[in-house]
């Protein structure tokens, strides 16, 4: 009978070693779900810097289309009012300003918007004159997003224009 008991003894887990599996199988799980989380939120932040930059790019691309429309129409570069029903104006020959923050100055009044919806990137577009090179504008095209921004810097030429 003695026998038969300590044969039993060695059957199972203790109670110790069950609760010291289900510690370390709880930290590699937390670790897990941590290391994971980061591993998302690093990849969303490099996705929003991806798009930011896109979007700059694309300011500046906005800007080079209007020059070339209005190069196009027979009009100076930098003349007002590339399409027929914009509100967007270069100023004549010198424009340096911010047009961010007024929609008037940013739209095409031709064109209707649904289904649109606010983001978390804003985009501003800066256009710089030099008077000492009148056929030269510098582009500044800057997004901002969640406390970062992004900004893309080209120079623009009035390639055939005769100013």
């Amino acid at each position: 009978m003695a026998k038969k008991i300590q044969k039993n003894k060695y059957l199972g887990f203790t109670m110790i070693e069950a609760i010291f599996s289900i510690f370390i199988v709880g930290g590699i799980l937390i670790t897990f779900f941590i290391v994971m989380g980061t591993m998302i939120k690093s990849n969303r932040q490099s996705a929003d810097l991806i798009i930011a930059t896109h979007l700059a790019q694309e300011g500046v691309e906005i800007v080079r289309n209007f020059r070339d429309i209005t190069l196009k129409n027979g009009l100076s570069a930098w003349a007002c009012k590339p399409f027929s029903s914009s509100s967007i104006c270069f100023g004549g020959s010198q424009i340096s300003g911010d047009c961010a923050n007024s929609s008037s100055q940013n739209y095409l009044s031709s064109c209707t918007l649904s289904n649109s919806f606010n983001s978390k990137f804003t985009r501003s577009i800066f256009i710089n004159y030099n008077s000492t090179e009148p056929d030269k504008r510098t582009v500044i095209s800057t997004v901002t997003f969640s406390g970062k921004s992004v900004s893309i810097t080209d120079t623009l030429y009035a390639w055939g224009n005769a100013e």
